[in-house]
């Protein structure tokens, strides 16, 4: 039976994390969001259903596989979008700036979380200092670019973070727009963030209990069962997926 509530959870959760990723561009679209804030949209929304697990796993007590979920998503995250796609493609070129960028913020924010598992930092100062760094990145990438020139910083830092984003919106335009969202596009994807919230934490309480009564490590059940499940691919065309592309410059 509980078998059973999973495999549902996994599929309701996933489907609407899809639905949602779909949903959210399409609104996006209509407010005049550019290729880089559409691009996290997509990311943030793809992402839901490993979220919703690990938060919901803290929430329950469940430390250690909350734990589990988020440094096995990432893993999963890499092996998949990176390396099993370098396989099937035999070769991916990547722009080297918004690499740095994208890959630097994210090696910043993934020691924070080491520092706060393991203790040498408190939770509320590793969130703050993970807010001070995110929020500036998601405000800058938010703007157009003909607004970024815009932005007070000094003139070397504007240009390089202006060509960084410029490089990365290069790949996200491979693929078409979506169309311009409306009301229904919205309430839709209000829609999809309940049944992935509700799914995500049905199917958290399932595999904890599965394991438990299994007499498996709760790291394995976060870092393995939840993170590959949830990390499931759920990205639109217009998100994380590498693609054949020109060689880095």
């Amino acid at each position: 039976m509980q078998i059973g509530i999973f495999a549902l959870s996994a599929i309701l959760s996933l489907t609407a994390s899809v639905l949602l990723v779909a949903r959210l561009e399409r609104v996006g679209e209509r407010l005049g969001a550019s290729e880089a804030l559409l691009g996290l949209l997509a990311a943030l929304a793809g992402d839901a259903p490993e979220i919703t697990s690990s938060i919901t796993a803290m929430a329950g007590g469940h430390g250690t596989i909350g734990v589990g979920v988020t440094l096995g998503s990432n893993v999963f995250n890499l092996a998949a979008l990176l390396g099993l796609s370098a396989v099937l493609a035999g070769r991916i070129g990547l722009h080297r700036r918004s690499i740095v960028l994208e890959g630097g913020l994210a090696i910043l924010v993934a020691l924070l979380g080491l520092l706060v598992v393991a203790g040498l930092l408190g939770p509320s100062i590793g969130l703050l200092v993970a807010v001070l760094l995110f929020v500036p990145y998601v405000a800058y990438s938010a703007l157009r670019p003909a607004g970024r020139p815009r932005v007070s910083l000094p003139r070397r830092w504007s240009a390089w973070l202006e060509r960084a984003l410029a490089e990365e919106e290069l790949e996200l335009a491979v693929a078409s727009r979506p169309r311009r969202g409306d009301w229904h596009d919205a309430a839709v994807a209000v829609v999809a963030v309940a049944v992935v919230v509700g799914a995500s934490v049905a199917m958290e309480e399932t595999a904890t209990s599965l394991g438990s009564q299994a007499g498996i490590s709760p790291i394995v059940i976060g870092g393995l069962v939840l993170a590959a499940v949830t990390s499931c691919p759920t990205r639109s065309r217009r998100s994380t997926w590498p693609r054949r592309a020109a060689a880095p410059r």
